[in-house]
C-alpha cells in the first residue's frame, strides 16, 4: 500500500503521520468534525501525528500468512472462530512543509523525514451474531527512526505492543 497527499490553502485539514490505522473499536468507523482536525497516515510504533504537515507520502509492506482455519464456534453462543493469520511489515511515512506552513504546525520539517518501522502482528478473524464480520490484530512494533520528544533529545521510542480492530489496510 501507498499513499500519497497534498493539501493548499488555509482550510484544509494537514496531515498527520503515526499510529498503527485500523479501528478502535468493532466498528472501525472515525469522524473529525473539529476544525484543526487532519487525515492521517499510520506508521505503527510511532504516536499519532508524531509529524505534521501540508505533504504527506506514507507506504506499507506486508506479508500474511494463513496459520489456522478454524470455522468452528464455542457451544451455542453465536460468535465463530473464523481463521487466525500471521504478518510482518514494513512501514515508512512522513509529512513536512515544504515552506511556510499555512496550517501553523510548528515543528513541521522543511522537507521529507521519513519514519520507518518493523514488525508482526497476529490476527484472528470472527463473526459475532451470526453476520457481523471483525477482525481483532494485535502485534508488536519496532520504530527504526529517532524523532524529538517535547524539545529533547532526539531519540528512537521504545517498541510498541497494540491491540486493534480492523486490518491494516
Amino acid at each position: 500500500r501507498a499513499a500519497a497527499g497534498a493539501d493548499l490553502g488555509p482550510r484544509s485539514p494537514g496531515f498527520s503521520v503515526g499510529g498503527t490505522g485500523g479501528g478502535p473499536g468493532p466498528v472501525p468507523l472515525a469522524f473529525d468534525l473539529a476544525p484543526g482536525g487532519s487525515l492521517t497516515f499510520p506508521v505503527r510504533g510511532y504516536e499519532p501525528g508524531t509529524q505534521r504537515g501540508d505533504r504527506a507520502l506514507s507506504a506499507t509492506a506486508e506479508y500474511r500468512v494463513p496459520l489456522a482455519l478454524v470455522e468452528r464456534g464455542f457451544r451455542l453462543l453465536p460468535v465463530f472462530l473464523d481463521r487466525v493469520w500471521g504478518d510482518v511489515f514494513a512501514d515508512a511515512g512522513g509529512a513536512w512543509c515544504p515552506g511556510e506552513c499555512e496550517r501553523g504546525f510548528r515543528s513541521a520539517p522543511r522537507r521529507l523525514r521519513p519514519l520507518y518501522s518493523v514488525g508482526a502482528e497476529l490476527g484472528v478473524d470472527a463473526t459475532v451474531g451470526y453476520f457481523v464480520g471483525m477482525t481483532l490484530r494485535g502485534g508488536v512494533a519496532v520504530p527504526l527512526s529517532e524523532v524529538s520528544i517535547a524539545g529533547g533529545m532526539p531519540r528512537r521510542p521504545s517498541p510498541e505492543l497494540y491491540l486493534r480492530f480492523g486490518r491494516s489496510f
